[in-house]
């Protein structure tokens, strides 16, 4: 029987392979991650994470920079909404934290 496996990429990504044979990429960073395979870039094809996100943030602070340019930091007890089409780093030395309420599960799922 085939075991449900996840794998680290690097950053935050995670690739989780299921027994069913779905594979589920997790908040990808894959453009400029030296750890992130060939193989996972060439399933999500794109050069920036396209995954839609509504966070809070719990703890620490991350800057989130979109494709058009604009730039925000986000820390504790922010809400936001971030569309498809940026990049996300933590600013300082503390992990940000946040609880995500929309899901990534269906991103760079093979079709």
């Amino acid at each position: 029987m085939t075991r449900f496996t996840f794998t680290w990429l690097g950053h935050s990504t995670f690739l989780f392979r299921t027994p069913g044979g779905k594979r589920i990429l997790v908040d990808p960073w894959v453009a400029t991650n030296p750890a992130c395979p060939e193989s996972v870039k060439q399933i999500v094809k794109t050069e920036s994470c396209q995954n839609h996100h509504q966070v809070v943030g719990a703890s620490g602070r991350m800057q989130v920079a979109a494709d058009d340019g604009s730039e925000i930091e986000i820390g504790p007890g922010d809400a936001y909404n971030i569309p498809p089409g940026h990049d996300a780093w933590v600013v300082g030395d503390e992990p940000f934290i946040g609880y995500e309420f929309k899901s990534a599960a269906e991103y760079a799922k093979p079709s």
